[in-house]
């Protein structure tokens, strides 16, 4: 069965990637979904595209997937982006230092509190 994190071979003529190797990246459970395999590829396209979407039946499983590979889609090091929105901010930890000359904000005024919404978006 193919699954996240198998090797499969493409066998879709009309691909740019027809019997290639590509790694499957996901797959889509939900009914009604034409082509839910989503395979990354090791070479890009003419367009510089490295991922393409396939039927299950246009797929030749090659190698199984192993448990490393279906363990998470997280990133490692912890660097996730945290839920509480008072933890998030958008690089402006360093607000009260000094900048260097031309780095200074063009409005003046507004919200600088990191995390603020709609920052970048006062009058200029």
């Amino acid at each position: 069965m193919i699954e996240r994190g198998s090797t499969v071979r493409i066998m879709r003529e009309e691909s740019y990637w027809y019997k290639d190797l590509g790694t499957v990246a996901s797959v889509d459970k939900g009914g009604g979904i034409l082509y839910p395999v989503t395979v990354r590829f090791n070479k890009v396209n003419y367009a510089g595209v490295n991922t393409n979407n396939f039927a299950a039946k246009e797929l030749e499983e090659v190698k199984a997937a192993t448990a490393k590979q279906k363990r998470t889609t997280a990133a490692s090091g912890g660097g996730q982006t945290p839920v509480d929105p008072m933890a998030r901010t958008t690089g402006q930890s360093n607000a009260g230092q000094d900048t260097k000359p031309g780095a200074e904000p063009e409005a003046p005024g507004g919200d600088n509190k990191p995390g603020a919404p709609n920052q970048g978006t006062e009058a200029r």
